[in-house]
């Protein structure tokens, strides 16, 4: 398993997707209900047949991977995908799908089944064949609304830190302490977009910043999605939401740690899963200084 992560770490994919498929030995992954070593896609024609994709691990890597419905379509079959409640309404814009399912009920009928991140294995999917075409995830309704959004400013949304149950985590999160000189550059608006328990950290400094909490408008991952499409920009650490904003085409600014996650690669400032995005790398492992210090110079220069 770690020899996969170094190896799709290093773009070496025909070799790092194929060790990836170890993944399900190592104990580390929630299995499926449903038993697919058995009815495993190979990457043939499909015909007519139904095929059932289900997500996997977080709402990033749904999110990322999801993108692959349009390739599997091109097998001339039925799409059924399986996903995780939060983002149930928002896959419901995402063309070819047939059926769309939440996690947990009731699973029709299906002849052969994919995880969604061994379709780039079955596939053969390469750095230079990424289907990398965005926007592919839609706002599917207008009803939220952002307060004291101003077309003068550069309306930002922010997010510091991922999920506490993330092995990663302390590494890949910041404090939102980084994001205060932020706040006060002329021109710029923030609004925040952080959920879950950190959500919290916003409280304790509501009466030193001038950051927006957009969060109570947000119920599910297509709320997310209709208030980001009101925005300029979304500066983020690694979290699905950094997916989110990338997967609509938004121009999104993320923030890694200095040994990142297998899929932004090394050496490089950009991301050949998502046109809009730019990548700012920890030179040294903890230091988020260097990058916060480049975010606010490039902030007041755009």
């Amino acid at each position: 398993m770690e020899l996969s992560l170094a190896l799709l770490l290093l773009g070496n994919f025909e070799d790092g997707w194929r060790e990836y498929e170890w993944r399900w030995e190592t104990g580390n992954f929630e299995k499926p209900s449903h038993d697919f070593h058995e009815m495993l896609w190979d990457g043939t024609p499909l015909d007519g047949k139904t095929i059932l994709l289900f997500a996997e691990q977080g709402f990033g890597d749904t999110i990322q991977f999801i993108r692959y419905v349009e390739e599997v379509a091109k097998y001339s079959g039925n799409i059924i995908v399986e996903c995780q409640k939060p983002l149930f309404r928002l896959l419901l814009n995402v063309p070819k799908i047939d059926r769309l399912i939440i996690k947990g009920d009731h699973v029709p009928n299906f002849n052969v089944c994919a995880p969604l991140l061994s379709i780039p294995y079955i596939l053969g999917t390469t750095s230079a064949s990424i289907p990398a075409n965005t926007p592919y995830l839609f706002a599917n309704d207008n009803s939220v609304h952002l307060k004291n959004l101003q077309e003068k400013n550069k309306n930002v949304g922010i997010v510091w830190a991922g999920s506490p149950k993330h092995k990663n985590d302390r590494n890949r999160s910041t404090q939102l302490s980084n994001f205060l000189p932020l706040a006060s550059l002329p021109g710029v608006q923030l609004f925040n977009l952080q959920a879950g328990s950190r959500r919290a950290d916003l409280k304790r400094i509501i009466n030193e910043t001038t950051i927006i909490d957009a969060t109570s408008e947000i119920n599910d991952y297509a709320d997310t999605v209709a208030i980001i499409e009101q925005l300029d920009l979304v500066i983020s650490v690694d979290t699905s939401v950094a997916h989110l904003a990338s997967a609509m085409g938004k121009p999104v600014w993320v923030l890694l740690p200095f040994a990142p996650d297998y899929r932004w690669l090394l050496d490089r400032g950009d991301s050949p899963w998502y046109p809009t995005m730019k990548l700012y790398r920890q030179r040294n492992p903890g230091n988020w200084s260097d990058i916060f210090d480049e975010i606010e110079r490039l902030l007041r220069t755009e």
